[in-house]
């Protein structure tokens, strides 16, 4: 009756697979007999928050008989308030075109900030078959900040991951430097720590430090850096702190007992400007 108002999409009670009835002829069954075959039903995934499956796509499919409309909860945040979700767009299947009615993303409250998973995810919905979520992740960095993408790349490596949550739901985070920490801190107890990996690590710390500073100075996107200030601030303080912390290590190691004293009311006064 009203030509000009169309798709209408609602979403279930039951909009994921953890939430609803697996009983046959239950409350989806019921969606996909009763329901106008126009009208479009979302759903997350198996979970709240989920990767995007082909075998998930036929489950639900098979129950509310037509391709369901997909609303994945990522990059939103809601859940995890003090973290920042912006590495790659990962976890979605790339043969499910016409499995889906629809694609949308649910993003942070930080506008800005979600904008690099909003254009892997516009990607994915222009051309599954050849998204490449590391390439388009790299291509967002350098689009929204394009004089300082390498300090961004920096700084959303290690702000990807939500850590422990209610949802289950982990994302790789800070990878490239991860098999190194990994190494070093098994092999700490044994005392056969190699002196390179201390120094990789120191390193690290230091590309930290710089890229916060690069990022608080760039003027590419006022807004980006203002959504993201107090984890670009703590983000410094973290670099200054891994690279002391390392130092007395090595100061540990020499035995330097005055040294070793100095440095630690360093680290302490700024594990205190931290918390």
């Amino acid at each position: 009756k009203k030509k000009d108002v169309a798709p209408l999409v609602m979403c279930p009670t039951e909009y994921n697979k953890s939430w609803s009835n697996p009983a046959k002829g239950s409350y989806l069954d019921i969606l996909g007999e009763k329901l106008q075959p126009s009208i479009h039903i979302m759903w997350t995934g198996d979970r709240v928050i989920s990767d995007i499956t082909s075998a998930g796509m036929d489950s639900i499919n098979a129950r509310i008989k037509r391709p369901a409309y997909i609303w994945w909860n990522f990059p939103v945040s809601d859940y995890v308030r003090d973290h920042l979700l912006m590495g790659p767009s990962y976890g979605l299947d790339t043969d499910i075109a016409k499995k889906m009615s629809g694609f949308v993303t649910n993003p942070m409250e930080r506008a800005e900030a979600s904008k690099l998973a909003i254009f892997s995810v516009g990607e994915y919905c222009w051309n599954m078959k050849v998204y490449k979520p590391a390439a388009s992740w790299e291509k967002a960095i350098k689009t929204l900040i394009p004089s300082e993408s390498a300090a961004l790349r920096t700084f959303a490596s290690h702000n990807s991951d939500p850590g422990p949550n209610g949802h289950g739901y982990r994302r790789d985070e800070s990878t490239e430097i991860k098999p190194i920490a990994d190494r070093f801190i098994k092999s700490l107890p044994e005392g056969k720590f190699d002196p390179k990996d201390v120094e990789a690590l120191i390193a690290e710390y230091k590309k930290m430090i710089e890229a916060s500073s690069a990022l608080l100075k760039c003027r590419d996107n006022d807004e980006l850096i203002d959504e993201i200030r107090p984890w670009l601030l703590q983000f410094d303080q973290l670099g200054k702190k891994g690279v002391k912390t390392l130092e007395l290590f090595k100061l540990y190691q020499k035995d330097k007992g005055l040294l070793f004293w100095n440095n630690f009311r360093t680290l302490s006064e700024i594990d205190t400007e931290m918390q």
